[in-house]
């Protein structure tokens, strides 16, 4: 943690009790409080414990958007709905996938620069070190 942050932030029961009560009385579509509301829900969970503006309102934020997620996926979207897919990419990257083969995908609309690309600098063989000569062996004494 560096000089200028702030410790992390966990909601006390009590805290999350409340803000559970307040999301149900709001609603989803309706969940991020703002301004003198948001300052009042403040004010109201300070006195169970630490929490500041930005807590309260990062945590319904997250709360809506998980909401909102588990509808989608409970209508049918299933798991990962939410998620794009590219088209030709399956799990592995291959370009098939459990459905069969995909169709290619359509070139894009890209200018084409005249100029050739650099080619890449060669690469070097690293240094092999040459063997070192025998030593001689010494020689008798006369």
């Amino acid at each position: 943690m560096t000089a200028n942050s702030k410790p992390r932030w966990a909601a006390t029961g009590q805290q999350l009790q409340k803000l559970e009560e307040l999301f149900a009385a709001r609603g989803a579509e309706n969940a991020r409080p703002k301004g003198a509301e948001l300052t009042e829900i403040v004010a109201e969970l300070a006195k169970m414990g630490r929490i500041d503006a930005d807590n309260v309102f990062n945590w319904f934020s997250n709360k809506r958007t998980r909401v909102l997620r588990l509808a989608k996926e409970a209508e049918g979207g299933g798991a990962g709905a939410s998620q794009p897919v590219l088209q030709g990419m399956g799990a592995g990257g291959s370009g098939a996938s459990a459905q069969g083969p995909k169709a290619p995908l359509a070139p894009m609309n890209v200018e084409e620069d005249p100029t050739p690309a650099p080619s890449p600098a060669p690469i070097a063989a690293p240094a092999v070190a040459a063997p070192a000569p025998a030593a001689a062996a010494p020689a008798a004494p006369a």
